[in-house]
């Protein structure tokens, strides 16, 4: 099919559509507002480095965490829990 021949068909298609918001969607696909693929994403590679990870069973628990947390907190001069506020 020639690049004519497509253009006529989707025209052919947008006339007969009576839905305004496919009409939107196609609206915005032509200009290029359509939101970019999430794959590939900085924040999908990390997600998947840490779904292999908890499967290789490289985690922490809870308390092993709160135990490594307080004895840096301890080490830097400071006693008490460690907390997310800064609060101990």
């Amino acid at each position: 099919m020639t690049v004519t021949q497509r253009k006529s068909q989707l025209k052919k298609l947008i006339d007969a559509e009576r839905d305004p918001a496919v009409l939107e969607q196609v609206a915005n696909v032509l200009a290029k507002k359509v939101a970019k693929p999430v794959r590939g994403t900085a924040l999908v590679k990390r997600a998947m480095r840490a779904e292999e990870d908890l499967k290789a069973g490289r985690f922490q628990t809870l308390e092993e965490f709160e135990k490594d947390m307080t004895a840096a907190a301890r080490s830097a001069g400071r006693e008490g829990r460690c907390t997310p506020t800064g609060e101990g």
